[in-house]
């Protein structure tokens, strides 16, 4: 017998087949502890395992980190994109630069979905604009002043942009 069918039969009579959801992982577990793999501490223990004897197999596999990895990039979503950041760590720190403190991510995403669909210039052009509308009312207008902050968050992030392609 092959390890595949020796691997497929035990799956059958321990009824280990599911992969889905909670299930799924738990039986993942319950698979690598008949293996050998056992955490002395039960981290995260359930009937027949534990999670953290998943956690001792992957320490001790990194091929399998790897193919997780791979199947992260090949199945990737939009979602998970923006989850890692889609801003570079440069990009941040331009946008804390010209505000003068750190910037959530969220803030410079608005930022970039408002002001994002002009091109530098016409960006530069449209913040001297506003910028002269509010010293010509005195330094007032909360709205105006974030309008501004965020141009020059899209300024600077493009500014970024630019700098990295060249």
């Amino acid at each position: 017998m092959s390890f595949i069918e020796t691997l497929e039969r035990y799956e059958n009579e321990n009824k280990l087949n599911r992969n889905e959801g909670t299930t799924g992982v738990k039986n993942l577990c319950r698979l690598v502890r008949a293996l050998g793999y056992k955490d002395n501490l039960y981290c995260g223990q359930f009937e027949g395992a534990s999670y953290g004897d998943l956690i001792c197999f992957l320490e001790d596999n990194s091929g399998v980190i790897e193919a997780i990895k791979e199947w992260i990039s090949e199945n990737g979503s939009p979602e998970w994109e923006e989850m890692l950041g889609g801003l570079t760590n440069e990009e941040r720190q331009a946008a804390a630069d010209v505000l003068g403190y750190e910037v959530e991510d969220e803030r410079i995403y608005e930022a970039l979905e408002e002001w994002g669909n002009m091109d530098l210039t016409q960006l530069r052009e449209e913040h001297a604009k506003n910028c002269a509308v509010f010293e010509a009312q005195g330094g007032r207008g909360v709205e105006l002043a974030d309008e501004i902050d965020d141009m020059r968050i899209c300024i600077a992030v493009f500014e970024c942009r630019e700098t990295s392609q060249a």
